[in-house]
């Protein structure tokens, strides 16, 4: 057997290239390591297979989606399914500011809201309680964040406000209250 014997200048290309190896294989798993995860989409089928009697319910997308439309789905199909037949949210979509495994209703206007709130660029003072966050909700004057906590919770629960009376649903919203909060706020 005959031992392997480099010069110098063979020595240092051998040190470089196991250097460009490392930081290569470095860099490789540092990426795996700090991409964010995004959830995966699970799609689930808008009809039971054999079941052709099932009636369809009709949903409204709105908001941070790539088409924006009416869609049928069937009556257990949950928000998400809904968000994916408008084309699946923009990026700008801020999913996590509404309960995706809720059901569907018929008729339901679904608004994915967007991550830049809607009045940001004109300067107004209100929020979206069909879409703020409830870090958003207190920034109004008079909502803290028990109030702003108990108005996203009553709409996950029971989906969008239809209007903005609508929010004497939500418990220690009185009338007095809506209309201290009602310039400020608005669907």
């Amino acid at each position: 057997m005959t031992a392997l014997y480099l010069t110098s200048d063979q020595r240092k290309w051998v040190i470089v290239f196991c250097g460009v190896l490392l930081v290569g294989a470095l860099t490789i798993t540092l990426r795996t390591w700090f991409t964010p995860i995004v959830p995966e989409v699970v799609s689930t089928p808008l009809v039971a297979p054999n079941d052709s009697t099932q009636p369809m319910v009709w949903v409204h997308v709105a908001g941070a989606v790539h088409h924006p439309g009416v869609y049928t789905v069937s009556p257990n199909a949950r928000v998400l399914t809904a968000i994916q037949l408008a084309g699946g949210p923009s990026p700008a979509a801020d999913l996590d500011a509404i309960n995706l495994a809720a059901r569907v209703k018929d008729g339901q206007r679904l608004l994915v809201p967007s991550l830049r709130p809607q009045g940001a660029e004109s300067g107004t003072a209100s929020a979206s309680i069909n879409q703020g966050s409830a870090s958003s909700l207190t920034q109004i004057s008079g909502i803290g964040p028990s109030m702003a906590n108990r108005i996203v919770a009553y709409r996950n629960a029971n989906g969008a406000f239809q209007s903005v009376d609508d929010l004497v649903k939500v418990s220690g919203i009185g009338p007095k209250t809506l209309s201290k909060l009602r310039d400020q706020i608005r669907l």
